[in-house]
Protein backbone atom coordinates (compact mmCIF):
# COMPACT_ATOMS: atom_id res chain seq x y z
CA UNK A 1 0.00 0.00 0.00
CA UNK A 2 1.22 3.39 -1.48
CA UNK A 3 1.56 5.77 2.03
CA UNK A 4 -0.35 9.09 1.80
CA UNK A 5 1.77 11.54 0.71
CA UNK A 6 1.91 15.15 2.19
CA UNK A 7 3.87 17.00 -0.14
CA UNK A 8 1.75 17.49 -2.91
CA UNK A 9 0.19 20.01 -5.37
CA UNK A 10 -1.55 22.71 -3.35
CA UNK A 11 -5.29 23.81 -4.58
CA UNK A 12 -6.19 25.20 -7.55
CA UNK A 13 -9.95 25.88 -8.20
CA UNK A 14 -10.51 28.16 -5.24
CA UNK A 15 -12.29 31.40 -3.92
CA UNK A 16 -12.52 33.23 -1.29
CA UNK A 17 -16.03 34.84 0.27
CA UNK A 18 -15.80 38.65 1.08
CA UNK A 19 -16.02 39.64 4.60
CA UNK A 20 -18.98 41.90 4.54
CA UNK A 21 -21.02 39.14 2.66
CA UNK A 22 -19.63 36.50 4.84
CA UNK A 23 -20.97 38.90 8.34
CA UNK A 24 -24.36 39.31 6.87
CA UNK A 25 -25.08 35.47 5.67
CA UNK A 26 -23.77 34.31 8.66
CA UNK A 27 -26.23 36.99 10.60
CA UNK A 28 -28.98 35.58 8.63
CA UNK A 29 -28.27 32.28 9.39
CA UNK A 30 -28.21 33.08 13.15
CA UNK A 31 -31.83 33.44 13.29
CA UNK A 32 -33.05 30.23 11.98
CA UNK A 33 -33.89 27.67 14.48
CA UNK A 34 -34.77 24.73 12.76
CA UNK A 35 -37.11 21.70 14.62
CA UNK A 36 -33.78 19.15 12.82
CA UNK A 37 -31.42 19.10 10.98
CA UNK A 38 -33.38 16.92 8.30
CA UNK A 39 -36.70 19.82 8.19
CA UNK A 40 -37.84 20.50 4.88
CA UNK A 41 -37.82 24.18 6.24
CA UNK A 42 -34.22 24.39 6.80
CA UNK A 43 -33.37 22.96 3.13
CA UNK A 44 -36.05 25.86 1.78
CA UNK A 45 -34.33 28.47 4.19
CA UNK A 46 -31.07 27.69 3.53
CA UNK A 47 -31.39 27.98 -0.36
CA UNK A 48 -32.87 30.75 -0.20
CA UNK A 49 -29.65 32.39 1.84
CA UNK A 50 -27.55 31.36 -0.36
CA UNK A 51 -29.24 32.88 -3.50
CA UNK A 52 -29.44 35.84 -1.47
CA UNK A 53 -25.37 36.24 -0.38
CA UNK A 54 -23.75 33.66 -2.67
CA UNK A 55 -21.75 36.06 -5.38
CA UNK A 56 -22.84 34.67 -9.09
CA UNK A 57 -19.32 34.96 -10.34
CA UNK A 58 -18.99 31.89 -7.21
CA UNK A 59 -22.18 30.46 -7.85
CA UNK A 60 -21.18 30.36 -11.60
CA UNK A 61 -17.74 27.89 -10.32
CA UNK A 62 -19.21 25.87 -8.46
CA UNK A 63 -21.66 24.38 -11.21
CA UNK A 64 -19.23 23.68 -13.14
CA UNK A 65 -18.93 20.87 -10.89
CA UNK A 66 -19.34 17.01 -12.38
CA UNK A 67 -20.64 18.81 -16.02
CA UNK A 68 -18.55 17.68 -18.94
CA UNK A 69 -15.34 19.86 -19.44
CA UNK A 70 -15.92 21.16 -15.86
CA UNK A 71 -14.67 20.60 -12.40
CA UNK A 72 -14.19 17.70 -10.38
CA UNK A 73 -13.51 19.86 -7.25
CA UNK A 74 -13.41 23.34 -6.00
CA UNK A 75 -12.48 24.64 -2.60
CA UNK A 76 -14.32 28.14 -0.93
CA UNK A 77 -12.45 29.75 2.14
CA UNK A 78 -14.13 32.51 4.65
CA UNK A 79 -17.79 31.25 4.83
CA UNK A 80 -20.60 31.78 7.50
CA UNK A 81 -19.47 29.95 10.82
CA UNK A 82 -21.09 29.04 14.10
CA UNK A 83 -19.77 31.55 16.57
CA UNK A 84 -19.45 29.05 19.76
CA UNK A 85 -19.36 25.82 19.11
CA UNK A 86 -19.52 23.02 21.66
CA UNK A 87 -16.82 20.68 22.32
CA UNK A 88 -16.15 17.79 19.03
CA UNK A 89 -18.64 15.17 19.41
CA UNK A 90 -17.34 11.87 20.18
CA UNK A 91 -20.09 9.54 18.71
CA UNK A 92 -20.37 11.18 15.31
CA UNK A 93 -23.98 12.46 16.02
CA UNK A 94 -24.87 15.94 15.90
CA UNK A 95 -24.61 17.46 19.73
CA UNK A 96 -27.60 18.76 21.79
CA UNK A 97 -25.29 21.64 22.60
CA UNK A 98 -24.75 23.31 18.99
CA UNK A 99 -27.49 25.63 19.72
CA UNK A 100 -27.12 27.09 15.80
CA UNK A 101 -27.17 26.15 12.41
CA UNK A 102 -25.02 27.78 10.73
CA UNK A 103 -22.98 25.18 9.18
CA UNK A 104 -25.63 22.78 8.14
CA UNK A 105 -27.43 26.30 6.18
CA UNK A 106 -24.12 26.55 4.52
CA UNK A 107 -23.98 22.81 3.64
CA UNK A 108 -27.53 22.91 2.24
CA UNK A 109 -27.84 26.13 0.90
CA UNK A 110 -24.47 25.54 -1.58
CA UNK A 111 -25.93 22.15 -2.31
CA UNK A 112 -29.39 23.37 -3.30
CA UNK A 113 -28.45 27.00 -4.54
CA UNK A 114 -25.49 26.48 -6.10
CA UNK A 115 -24.93 23.22 -7.56
CA UNK A 116 -28.63 22.86 -7.96
CA UNK A 117 -28.71 19.29 -6.63
CA UNK A 118 -30.77 17.17 -3.91
CA UNK A 119 -28.93 16.23 -0.33
CA UNK A 120 -29.52 12.76 0.47
CA UNK A 121 -28.33 10.02 2.71
CA UNK A 122 -28.54 6.33 3.69
CA UNK A 123 -30.12 5.12 6.64
CA UNK A 124 -27.84 2.84 7.93
CA UNK A 125 -24.57 5.67 7.46
CA UNK A 126 -24.54 7.84 10.29
CA UNK A 127 -28.08 6.84 11.05
CA UNK A 128 -29.34 8.94 8.09
CA UNK A 129 -28.39 12.55 8.79
CA UNK A 130 -28.61 14.56 6.33
CA UNK A 131 -25.28 16.93 7.35
CA UNK A 132 -23.12 14.20 8.94
CA UNK A 133 -20.54 14.72 11.31
CA UNK A 134 -17.31 13.35 10.38
CA UNK A 135 -14.78 13.05 13.54
CA UNK A 136 -12.62 10.01 15.08
CA UNK A 137 -15.08 7.49 17.01
CA UNK A 138 -13.50 5.08 20.01
CA UNK A 139 -13.79 1.99 18.91
CA UNK A 140 -13.37 2.31 14.99
CA UNK A 141 -9.57 4.41 14.80
CA UNK A 142 -8.13 1.60 13.02
CA UNK A 143 -10.94 0.40 10.71
CA UNK A 144 -11.28 1.68 6.78
CA UNK A 145 -13.88 4.40 7.41
CA UNK A 146 -13.80 8.37 8.39
CA UNK A 147 -14.16 7.20 11.99
CA UNK A 148 -10.56 6.19 12.07
CA UNK A 149 -7.47 8.47 13.36
CA UNK A 150 -4.82 7.33 11.01
CA UNK A 151 -4.21 7.46 7.00
CA UNK A 152 -7.93 7.08 5.54
CA UNK A 153 -6.36 5.82 1.71
CA UNK A 154 -7.76 5.90 -1.52
CA UNK A 155 -11.66 5.68 -2.31
CA UNK A 156 -14.63 6.95 -4.06
CA UNK A 157 -18.05 6.66 -1.18
CA UNK A 158 -20.54 3.71 -1.67
CA UNK A 159 -18.37 2.08 -4.93
CA UNK A 160 -20.68 -1.18 -4.40
CA UNK A 161 -23.96 0.99 -5.24
CA UNK A 162 -24.85 1.44 -9.07
CA UNK A 163 -23.88 4.12 -10.48
CA UNK A 164 -28.03 5.77 -10.05
CA UNK A 165 -27.75 5.02 -5.92
CA UNK A 166 -24.56 6.43 -5.41
CA UNK A 167 -23.75 10.16 -4.42
CA UNK A 168 -22.67 12.22 -7.23
CA UNK A 169 -20.67 14.63 -5.37
CA UNK A 170 -19.54 15.39 -1.30
CA UNK A 171 -19.33 18.51 0.22
CA UNK A 172 -17.17 18.80 3.56
CA UNK A 173 -17.36 21.81 5.65
CA UNK A 174 -14.54 22.56 8.38
CA UNK A 175 -15.65 23.37 12.34
CA UNK A 176 -12.62 22.40 13.42
CA UNK A 177 -9.05 20.90 12.54
CA UNK A 178 -6.46 22.01 14.99
CA UNK A 179 -3.86 19.44 13.72
CA UNK A 180 -3.77 20.19 10.34
CA UNK A 181 -5.23 17.14 8.66
CA UNK A 182 -5.16 17.19 4.51
CA UNK A 183 -7.89 16.24 2.51
CA UNK A 184 -6.07 14.67 -1.00
CA UNK A 185 -7.76 14.53 -3.76
CA UNK A 186 -7.13 13.19 -7.33
CA UNK A 187 -9.14 13.63 -10.34
CA UNK A 188 -9.69 10.61 -13.04
CA UNK A 189 -8.46 12.27 -16.13
CA UNK A 190 -5.19 12.86 -14.56
CA UNK A 191 -5.22 9.86 -13.03
CA UNK A 192 -5.35 7.94 -16.24
CA UNK A 193 -2.60 9.80 -17.99
CA UNK A 194 -0.62 8.98 -15.30
CA UNK A 195 -1.17 5.07 -15.96
CA UNK A 196 0.04 2.83 -18.85
CA UNK A 197 -2.25 2.83 -21.13
CA UNK A 198 -2.79 -1.38 -20.67
CA UNK A 199 -3.47 -1.05 -17.36
CA UNK A 200 -6.06 1.87 -17.82
CA UNK A 201 -7.64 -0.64 -20.63
CA UNK A 202 -7.98 -3.80 -18.27
CA UNK A 203 -9.66 -1.30 -15.69
CA UNK A 204 -12.44 -0.16 -17.90
CA UNK A 205 -13.16 -3.97 -18.17
CA UNK A 206 -15.56 -6.49 -15.66
CA UNK A 207 -12.75 -7.71 -14.59
CA UNK A 208 -13.36 -6.79 -10.54
CA UNK A 209 -14.70 -7.05 -7.51
CA UNK A 210 -16.34 -4.55 -4.88
CA UNK A 211 -16.73 -5.14 -1.26
CA UNK A 212 -19.34 -3.31 1.20
CA UNK A 213 -17.85 -0.28 3.23
CA UNK A 214 -17.20 -0.94 7.25
CA UNK A 215 -19.42 2.19 7.55
CA UNK A 216 -22.24 0.32 6.75
CA UNK A 217 -23.60 -2.67 9.03
CA UNK A 218 -25.67 -4.55 7.07
CA UNK A 219 -27.23 -8.18 7.38
CA UNK A 220 -25.61 -8.59 10.57
CA UNK A 221 -22.30 -7.09 9.56
CA UNK A 222 -22.40 -9.87 6.51
CA UNK A 223 -19.51 -8.85 3.68
CA UNK A 224 -20.79 -8.80 0.16
CA UNK A 225 -18.91 -8.19 -2.41
CA UNK A 226 -20.29 -6.72 -6.10
CA UNK A 227 -20.14 -8.99 -9.34
CA UNK A 228 -17.74 -8.47 -12.16
CA UNK A 229 -17.13 -5.02 -12.86
CA UNK A 230 -15.42 -2.65 -14.12
CA UNK A 231 -13.36 -0.26 -11.99
CA UNK A 232 -13.77 2.70 -14.85
CA UNK A 233 -16.63 3.82 -17.11
CA UNK A 234 -17.66 6.69 -19.24
CA UNK A 235 -20.18 9.10 -17.66
CA UNK A 236 -21.92 12.10 -19.07
CA UNK A 237 -18.53 14.28 -17.82
CA UNK A 238 -16.36 11.82 -18.57
CA UNK A 239 -14.19 8.97 -17.11
CA UNK A 240 -15.89 8.05 -14.05
CA UNK A 241 -14.41 5.95 -11.45
CA UNK A 242 -15.75 3.48 -8.47
CA UNK A 243 -13.32 1.49 -5.92
CA UNK A 244 -11.88 1.66 -2.78
CA UNK A 245 -8.35 0.49 -2.93
CA UNK A 246 -8.71 -1.29 0.43
CA UNK A 247 -12.25 -2.73 -0.73
CA UNK A 248 -11.19 -4.23 -4.46
CA UNK A 249 -9.77 -7.10 -5.47
CA UNK A 250 -9.63 -8.97 -9.22
CA UNK A 251 -12.52 -11.32 -9.88
CA UNK A 252 -10.05 -13.97 -10.38
CA UNK A 253 -7.60 -14.02 -7.86
CA UNK A 254 -5.36 -15.33 -10.46
CA UNK A 255 -5.75 -12.44 -13.09
CA UNK A 256 -2.15 -11.23 -12.97
CA UNK A 257 -3.05 -8.14 -15.49
CA UNK A 258 -6.24 -6.78 -12.95
CA UNK A 259 -3.56 -7.07 -10.27
CA UNK A 260 -0.81 -5.16 -12.22
CA UNK A 261 -3.54 -2.46 -12.91
CA UNK A 262 -4.55 -2.44 -9.81
CA UNK A 263 -0.51 -1.67 -8.54
CA UNK A 264 -0.87 0.68 -11.28
CA UNK A 265 -3.50 2.33 -10.22
CA UNK A 266 -2.46 3.06 -6.49
CA UNK A 267 1.15 4.09 -8.26
CA UNK A 268 -0.94 6.75 -10.05
CA UNK A 269 -1.85 8.78 -6.90
CA UNK A 270 1.23 10.73 -5.68
CA UNK A 271 2.06 14.44 -7.27
CA UNK A 272 1.03 16.18 -9.51
CA UNK A 273 -2.17 14.39 -9.56
CA UNK A 274 -3.10 14.46 -6.12
CA UNK A 275 -4.11 17.85 -4.54
CA UNK A 276 -3.92 18.22 -0.79
CA UNK A 277 -6.58 20.34 0.82
CA UNK A 278 -6.01 21.85 4.67
CA UNK A 279 -9.40 22.97 5.68
CA UNK A 280 -9.41 25.62 7.96
CA UNK A 281 -12.97 26.87 10.20
CA UNK A 282 -15.44 27.95 7.21
CA UNK A 283 -13.78 26.38 4.22
CA UNK A 284 -15.70 24.02 2.24
CA UNK A 285 -14.99 21.46 0.26
CA UNK A 286 -16.66 20.07 -3.03
CA UNK A 287 -15.48 17.19 -4.73
CA UNK A 288 -16.80 14.88 -7.55
CA UNK A 289 -17.61 11.11 -6.23
CA UNK A 290 -17.74 9.93 -9.48
CA UNK A 291 -14.82 11.96 -11.45
CA UNK A 292 -12.48 11.26 -8.78
CA UNK A 293 -10.57 9.32 -5.41
CA UNK A 294 -10.35 11.20 -2.25
CA UNK A 295 -8.08 10.45 1.09
CA UNK A 296 -6.96 11.86 4.29
CA UNK A 297 -3.61 11.70 6.38
CA UNK A 298 -3.84 10.61 10.04
CA UNK A 299 -5.73 12.90 12.32
CA UNK A 300 -3.39 14.37 15.32
CA UNK A 301 -5.39 17.15 16.89
CA UNK A 302 -9.20 17.72 17.24
CA UNK A 303 -11.06 17.65 14.16
CA UNK A 304 -14.58 17.62 12.99
CA UNK A 305 -16.00 18.51 9.73
CA UNK A 306 -19.42 17.62 8.39
CA UNK A 307 -20.39 16.54 5.14
CA UNK A 308 -23.64 15.88 3.02
CA UNK A 309 -23.77 13.67 -0.02
CA UNK A 310 -25.37 15.15 -3.33
CA UNK A 311 -27.29 13.96 -6.88
CA UNK A 312 -28.64 16.21 -9.17
CA UNK A 313 -31.78 13.94 -9.33
CA UNK A 314 -33.19 11.54 -6.66
CA UNK A 315 -35.86 9.95 -8.75
CA UNK A 316 -34.49 6.69 -9.33
CA UNK A 317 -33.30 6.32 -5.69
CA UNK A 318 -36.92 7.20 -4.73
CA UNK A 319 -38.37 4.81 -6.96
CA UNK A 320 -36.11 1.23 -6.23
CA UNK A 321 -36.94 1.98 -2.83
CA UNK A 322 -40.70 2.86 -3.38
CA UNK A 323 -40.05 6.09 -1.24
CA UNK A 324 -42.22 9.77 -1.73
CA UNK A 325 -41.32 12.01 -3.94
CA UNK A 326 -40.12 14.31 -1.00
CA UNK A 327 -37.89 11.18 1.03
CA UNK A 328 -34.04 11.84 0.90
CA UNK A 329 -33.21 9.05 3.38
CA UNK A 330 -33.12 5.90 2.06
CA UNK A 331 -32.42 2.38 3.15
CA UNK A 332 -28.93 0.89 1.35
CA UNK A 333 -30.07 -2.79 2.24
CA UNK A 334 -32.50 -1.95 -0.64
CA UNK A 335 -29.27 -0.97 -2.69
CA UNK A 336 -26.52 -3.27 -2.22
CA UNK A 337 -28.79 -6.23 -3.83
CA UNK A 338 -29.75 -4.16 -6.88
Amino acid sequence: MIALVQRVERINHSSNLSDITRKQWEQSALSISPESPDSSSLLTDARELAQNYLPEEIKEQIVRVNQPKGLTHFYLKGLPKDPQLPATPSGGKRPASKLTWVSEIVILGIIAYALGAEPFSYLEQKQGDLVQNIVPIKGLETTNSNANTGNFSWHSDDALFMHFFRAEGIILYCLRNQGGTATLFAPIDEIIAAMNSLDVEVLRQPRFRVRTPESFKLYGGKVIYSEPRPIITEGSAGAEIALATYNVQPADPHDEEAIMALWGLRSALRPPVVKSFVLQPGDILIISNVRGLHARSSITGDRWLQRSYFRKDLSDLRRVTNSNGTCRVFSSEELFLL
